[in-house]
């Protein structure tokens, strides 16, 4: 599956929640380069030659693999708001219905104003 900007994604279901913290804690930043393309790019680290790492439009190395457990929309909005409280952001909130991550951190840094959706 992709999502709208054209990044893959795919679900996997446990059985057991250890299983699906220890595949988190595995998988999570793994290289998905070849190991020729690994070793290429260690060389030219170690020359002082190596490119920039190229990152993703949410700033991940896009070579690393993102692996994380589903949320619920209750148990997003619950951490989200932590994080928010925490910032001391709380009380500039707006509701609203549906946005993405990406739709809150633009609405964020054009208004200063912390959309939920």
């Amino acid at each position: 599956m992709t999502d709208q900007r054209g990044r893959a994604f795919g679900f996997v279901n446990f059985e057991q929640s250890k299983d699906a913290k220890e595949c988190v804690r595995l998988m999570h930043r793994k290289d998905l380069r070849t190991r020729k393309e690994q070793k290429e790019a260690k060389k030219l680290e170690a020359e002082g030659k190596a490119p920039p790492v190229t990152l993703d439009m949410d700033g991940h190395p896009e070579h690393l693999l993102y692996v994380g457990r589903a949320q619920k929309k209750e148990e997003r909005e619950a951490m989200f708001q932590k994080q928010l409280a925490e910032k001391g952001i709380l009380g500039n909130l707006v509701w609203s219905g549906g946005c993405s991550v990406m739709q809150h951190q633009y609405f964020l840094e054009t208004t200063g104003v912390v959309e939920i959706c």
